[in-house]
């Protein structure tokens, strides 16, 4: 079930201002899924983020994200993505 449902608004936030890259760099898992992937983190972030805004958009809602996903990560965002 998409959690997003849960809400009437239109509009539901991802976040994105509580990414701590360093947490990532340091775990031996996250590292070890990443080698596998042949993924940096910044492209298993934005695969992520692209997945994410995709399930909240089939359920007509619109992606709220803090201006980090813009300015601290190379993410792609729909245009219709409201950064605050």
């Amino acid at each position: 079930m998409n959690a997003a449902k849960l809400f009437p608004g239109n509009y539901f936030s991802t976040g994105g201002d509580e990414i701590n890259a360093k947490c990532y760099a340091d775990d031996p898992k996250t590292q070890e899924s990443l080698a596998a992937s042949g993924k940096t983190i910044e492209q298993a972030l934005d695969d992520f983020t692209q997945a994410e805004h995709k399930s909240l958009k089939d359920v007509g809602k619109t992606a709220v994200v803090w201006q980090e996903m813009v300015l601290d990560h190379q993410v792609t965002l729909a245009n219709d993505t409201i950064i605050m």
